[in-house]
């Protein structure tokens, strides 16, 4: 696959941000396709679908993909369904290791919540999250822009569209 001058600029500047943003919040790896990470929750008191209560100042675990990793499964198989069916099985046997994991690693099982941001949400709700819109504001921009950069540095297109975080 020939790739552009910017578009290889921009994969270098995410493979450069990937390695900061890992080692700035000690992103984990589990399974070959997710990271995992901890923060604080900053949000209101809640209470999800499976009666787990979350308030502000508990541990709340963020997921986050192998941008790497994606982008190795389009250099070989293209911007194809086959991408998309080999990301399925990536991350279902991904969140099987860290639900695995959260049995027996005592800094996983502190974390009662996980959240991650992604444009795929009804797909969500069928593996069993509770999936909610991101509010609109400058954050949402930003992630929209981000992943609008990643589907053009590692999947070739040319105008990845407006993906809906």
């Amino acid at each position: 696959m020939k790739t552009s001058f910017t578009r290889s600029v921009v994969k270098r500047g995410f493979s450069l941000y990937d390695r900061l943003y890992h080692l700035i919040f000690r992103l984990r790896a589990v399974g070959s396709l997710l990271y995992v990470g901890c923060e604080r929750y900053r949000g209101r008191a809640r209470v999800f679908a499976d009666q787990t209560g979350l308030r502000p100042g508990d541990s709340i675990g963020t997921l986050h993909v192998n941008n790497a990793l994606i982008a190795d499964l389009y250099q070989t198989d293209g911007p194809s369904q086959r991408v998309a069916f080999a990301f399925s099985r990536l991350i279902l046997a991904s969140l099987e290791d860290l639900a695995a994991e959260a049995q027996v690693d005592s800094w996983l099982r502190t974390i009662p919540v996980y959240q991650g941001i992604n444009w795929f949400r009804p797909r969500g709700k069928r593996i069993g999250f509770q999936v909610e819109a991101l509010a609109e504001g400058p954050r949402a921009s930003i992630l929209r822009l981000h992943f609008r950069l990643l589907l053009y540095a590692f999947a070739g297109g040319t105008n990845p569209g407006r993906p809906d975080p």
